[in-house]
């Protein structure tokens, strides 16, 4: 969760320079308040009243979300099952065919592949700069989150103007 104290002179949309998706979550001295895309960006935004108040900002899992990681481990555990189940329930003449090491080996070749695939994407794929992985603010282990929002996403860093404020709208980035 992120929390800020701000102070506005009149009520106004507050955009926040995230992308919106669902499981975003405001409130307003304690009080959950309706986020909503901005237009034309799909950005996170929020009605905010004039005066002092604490701004609240957290992500949560949505009913998706769990419902997809639910399926992934459950298809998990079937594949695990399913391998130390295999020679249960292959029929009897197929295990005739294959000698135990012939098992052994289709168990090490697949062991194998496994080990390659995560190698390929430890060692090659997150560590490239592509358009799933952008390297843009600089590796994210050498600075300390100011905030976490469930251990998914991390705030960085703040932008603010460099020039003094003066107008309706203070825009501030947050990496």
């Amino acid at each position: 969760m992120a929390a800020l104290r701000l102070l506005a002179t009149e009520e106004q949309t507050l955009v926040v320079d995230w992308l919106y998706a669902p499981g975003w979550a405001a409130a307003i001295n304690g009080d959950p308040v309706a986020v909503f895309p901005s237009t034309p960006a799909g950005l996170l935004a929020l009605e905010a009243p004039a005066g002092e108040f604490d701004l609240q900002l957290s992500l949560s899992t949505t009913i998706a979300q769990s419902v997809a990681s639910a399926l992934s481990g459950i298809g998990s555990a079937a594949a695990v099952l399913t391998l130390l189940f295999w020679s249960r329930l292959t029929t009897e003449r197929a295990q005739r065919r294959l000698s135990s090491a012939g098992q052994g080996l289709w168990l090490l070749i697949f062991a194998a592949i496994g080990i390659a695939v995560f190698l390929l994407k430890a060692l090659a794929l997150d560590v490239a700069d592509t358009p799933i992985r952008r390297s843009q603010f600089g590796d994210p282990r050498d600075v300390n989150a100011l905030a976490n929002f469930g251990n998914r996403i991390d705030l960085l860093a703040v932008e603010a103007p460099a020039e003094a404020f003066a107008g309706p709208t203070l825009t501030f980035k947050l990496y």
